[in-house]
């Protein structure tokens, strides 16, 4: 059995097939350039879906163990928050969390920069997890930043229109600025 893969899908320089929205609502999850689940594999050779059982999957890349970390720093009054992995519902708890603490300590306004840079895949829940950033930083004065996405990154952001709420910033130094200059606070 195979089907077509999804016109949205394109090639990515590596030749693999890589898309966002493929396989939605077939039960399939995406990790490291592999489709996992009861839906497929996207072929970069032929365009079709090849049913991948779970013993073909390598343990070490299963959705279980799929996991994303965050680097947190600090730059004058601006909390740098970088994410390092998958975006999506497998990572979503941890990277809330994380994210959320690295707001609650902020001291005065809290002012974050999330690095998108080494985000390969981000989906729905992902988006979540940058808007209760978003949410919680508000509430509290401050505001969220997001730059550096990957091409397929920003093109999820700009299709949802999540750019329209937070634009995204093409450096760390140019999101800093722009939190900066809106808070009030100037160079410090």
């Amino acid at each position: 059995v195979s089907r077509r893969v999804s016109r949205r899908a394109s090639r990515c320089a590596s030749g693999r097939v890589s898309g966002y929205g493929f396989g939605f609502g077939t039960g399939t999850t995406r990790h490291q350039g592999r489709w996992y689940g009861e839906g497929a594999t996207a072929h970069a050779s032929d365009n079709r879906w090849r049913r991948v059982l779970s013993s073909d999957a390598p343990a070490s890349t299963t959705p279980d163990s799929m996991s994303i970390e965050l680097v947190i720093s600090q730059s004058g009054p601006v909390t740098i928050v970088g994410l390092i992995g998958d975006l999506d519902l497998a990572a979503a708890p941890v990277a809330r969390s994380q994210l959320l603490a690295a707001v609650h300590e902020a001291d005065g306004l809290p002012l974050v920069v999330v690095d998108l840079l080494g985000v390969d895949f981000l989906d729905a829940i992902g988006i979540g997890v940058l808007f209760a950033g978003v949410v919680v930083c508000r509430s509290r004065g401050g505001d969220l930043a997001i730059c550096r996405p990957e091409p397929q990154v920003a093109a999820v952001l700009r299709l949802t229109r999540v750019d329209e709420i937070l634009p995204i910033h093409l450096s760390v130094a140019a999101a800093e600025a722009e939190l900066l200059a809106s808070s009030g606070s100037g160079a410090r």
